[in-house]
């Protein structure tokens, strides 16, 4: 257990022992959790960015890489078929890049 979340149960704590949580709306209710795989931190993050409209890098590639093999797989000629893959691979690096960043990875 981290030092914050040790805080945030002694807190907790406190509040429920002082009456502080007693008859708030929701008592008693199951909470709705989404279960994303995502360290709470990271989870925090992803609905401040949601609610703000803000999006991801990440998210914006994965959808630039999408739009490129679908124009990869409609291109006729040799040209196009270069371009269209060349394209692709060049964010398909990027999103590497990206992720390997994401996860401290150093070489």
């Amino acid at each position: 257990m981290s030092w914050l979340t040790r805080i945030a149960e002694r807190l907790i704590e406190a509040s429920r022992d002082a009456g502080d949580l007693s008859q708030l709306e929701g008592e008693g209710a199951r909470l709705a959790i989404e279960e994303s795989g995502l360290d709470p931190m990271e989870e925090a993050g992803m609905k401040v960015m949601k609610s703000e409209g803000v999006v991801p890098p990440e998210v914006t590639l994965y959808q630039r890489a999408s739009q490129q093999r679908a124009a990869l797989a409609a291109a006729t000629t040799e040209a196009e078929r270069r371009a269209a893959m060349s394209a692709l691979s060049e964010t398909q690096m990027r999103l590497a890049m990206m992720s390997e960043r994401r996860r401290g990875l150093r070489y």
